[in-house]
């Protein structure tokens, strides 16, 4: 439940309480009441259901401040077009009319606050809206004490427990405490007793005469400022640390949703005598009982999302955990246990942030970093999309179980938003600067593909980066059973002779594989020329460079990676073939990612031709041993 009539301001209620648990709990109470009260009225008044007033008279009130909400909107609008056109013909001339239209600020008292016809009209309209919600509207002068003195307020109704001021006209509830506009009280306290046009202590504004109320003795538990077109609803409990609730009548009666549980229905609940009065037999009234609902619900979801947060970190962690065992891995060969345990509960965290993040950024498209409302990004990339194929489907076959879908597509939403797709700028950059003209590639203006498919901007954010999960991220960790790369980004200096000691030998020392995680990458794309009969300076690299292969394979197959593995393994079998003998079980390797069948057709093709190969080499295998 969400109306842009009403105003929460410092959430007076808790927003999900307001928007999810309010409308269940005045369905069962209030409203339920209101039901049977209306249905029990309709006898007395033939003609005239309870949704339309059910007035036992003409001028008393309402059966409920729902009926009462429904009967407003007429005159409403007719005592409105007072206050939006001035009239003539009550003594407002044009030539002293700077009456603005709804909400705006007054330019010239002397067609409001000083005209005693407008503050009349004015009066009027507050005490129609009053009756509208139940009150016996009664202005009268309280008489109220404070450090011991005795003070006399001008209001337009007060009984045990509540007060109601008269303010000016607005119909926006910001405009509703502008202290220079209709703020203002049409009936200023002058605390000094003086004359309020002479006084240099005066209480001016509704929003000041609320707090001194507040501070009196025997306060009231809540003030109501009736601006017009607005009211506001300031609690006892809540005033002094900016928490109210507000709400413009003008938009919500322009709407006229009169449903059942509808916004006049709401409205008349959160702003009605029935929910302020406090009970004859005593106990709060309806209204702080369920403030008090909502404070309750805030603490138990602020919980529940605590011990969610727990379980899930403790979940992502142990996953974690385990795929290391997987692969023959022990937590202390990664580093110290309790040091280990802190990046992990860190990393675990920073993941959920992001799932959170852009849960947020999915509820909000206007912000502009996800397309979500695309339907094409709900479809393909859409967090609700995973979460019910998690939850709908049964994980019943082996490939399933084991297998990484929900990791590899959040990992893709992750990659889009912190680098982008399609980007109309890149962190500042202009599109064209970004894409660049480099290798003779043409540049991409900001407007190419505009408004054809989907597109998201660059974040950029420490969050989404690789480095910030480094224990759950892919291609981040490197295998503690293994030498790590000291200079992966370029290929050992040599002299031209590709063996990178310097010495033109072409022999293969630990030097020239130096780069090798990179490099093996690159083989692997080059895997369709590792083919027996065919030679050239790739075959050459490959034979010195038999180390470098078998290593890239060895880390594919610890992370599963079997596209890859096999690709390497055709390069690690026509080695073999061609004198080489790889520092692997290239045989082996070969039926592991046959038996898990997985890749699709090309990883097929690959193990195929790396097989066919083997056996040629088994059969014809020249003298030579492992490379050194």
């Amino acid at each position: 439940m969400t109306y842009d009539s009403l105003v929460n301001r410092g959430d007076y209620f808790s927003p999900h309480y307001l928007a999810e648990v309010l409308p269940k709990d005045l369905k069962s109470g209030l409203l339920s009441a209101w039901k049977e009260r209306e249905e029990a009225a309709r006898p007395a008044a033939p003609g005239r259901g309870a949704a339309d007033g059910g007035d036992g008279e003409p001028d008393g009130l309402p059966v409920t401040p729902r009926a009462g909400l429904r009967e407003l909107r007429r005159p409403y609008f007719r005592a409105r077009s007072f206050f939006a056109v001035p009239q003539a013909d009550e003594g407002i001339t044009d030539e002293t009319a700077t009456v603005a239209t709804a909400g705006t600020e007054v330019a010239d008292d002397a067609a409001t606050y000083h005209s005693p016809a407008w503050r009349e009209r004015v009066r009027e309209l507050n005490a129609r809206v009053l009756r509208a919600l139940g009150f016996d509207a009664k202005p009268q002068v309280l008489t109220v004490e404070r450090a011991d003195r005795t003070h006399e307020v001008s209001v337009a109704h007060a009984e045990k427990g509540l007060v109601a001021l008269d303010c000016g006209w607005a119909a926006e509830p910001d405009d509703a405490l502008d202290p220079d506009g209709p703020g203002r009280l049409l009936d200023p306290l002058a605390l000094d007793g003086r004359d309020p046009r002479e006084s240099r202590d005066l209480l001016a504004t509704g929003s000041k005469l609320a707090s001194f109320l507040f501070a009196c003795e025997e306060p009231p538990r809540y003030v109501l400022l009736l601006v017009g077109g607005v009211v506001v609803l300031a609690d006892r409990a809540a005033w002094g640390e900016g928490r109210y609730l507000a709400v413009s009548l003008d938009a919500a009666l322009q709407r006229n949703d009169t449903r059942n549980g509808g916004e006049l229905d709401t409205i008349a609940a959160l702003f009605g005598a029935d929910s302020l009065r406090t009970p004859e037999e005593g106990g709060e009234n309806p209204l702080a009982e369920l403030v008090d609902k909502s404070a309750r619900h805030a603490v138990g979801v602020s919980g529940e999302l605590r011990d969610g947060l727990r379980i899930s970190v403790e979940l992502i962690a142990n996953e974690v955990l385990e795929r290391l065992r997987e692969q023959g891995v022990r937590p202390e060969q990664i580093g110290e246990l309790p040091e280990l345990g802190r990046q992990l509960t860190r990393e675990s965290l920073r993941y959920l942030y992001r799932v959170l993040f852009l849960l947020y950024a999915e509820a909000r498209p206007e912000l502009g970093i996800l397309p979500a409302d695309y339907p094409e990004y709900q479809q393909g990339y859409g967090l609700a999309r995973l979460g019910e194929l998690v939850a709908e489907r049964a994980l019943v076959d082996e490939k399933s179980r084991h297998g990484f879908y929900l990791y590899e597509s959040l990992d893709l939403l992750f990659r889009k938003v912190q680098e982008g797709y399609r980007p109309r700028r890149t962190h500042g950059t202009p599109a064209e600067v970004a894409a660049g003209a480099a290798a003779g590639s043409e540049a991409v203006d900001e407007k190419t593909s505009e408004d054809v498919g989907l597109r998201f901007e660059p974040l950029h954010s420490k969050l989404f980066e690789p480095e910030s999960i480094r224990l759950i991220g892919r291609d981040s960790l490197p295998d503690p059973r293994h030498d790590t790369d000291p200079d992966p980004d370029a290929d050992a200096p040599g002299d031209g002779n590709g063996d990178g000691d310097g010495d033109g030998d072409g022999d293969d020392d630990e030097q020239a594989d130096s780069p090798w995680r990179a490099w093996s990458l690159r083989m692997a794309r080059l895997s369709p020329l590792a083919l027996p009969g065919i030679d050239g300076p790739v075959h050459e690299a490959a034979d010195r460079r038999c180390r470098a292969l078998a290593r890239g394979a060895t880390r594919a197959m610890l992370r599963r990676d079997y596209p890859i593995a096999a690709c390497l393994a055709r390069w690690l079998a026509c080695a073999r073939l061609r004198g080489t003998r790889p520092d692997l079980d290239v045989a082996a390797m070969v039926r592991h990612i046959e038996l898990h069948g997985v890749g699709g057709a090309r990883t097929a093709l690959d193990t195929a031709i790396a097989r066919r190969m083997l056996e040629r080499a088994d059969r014809t295998e020249r003298p030579g041993g492992p490379t050194p």
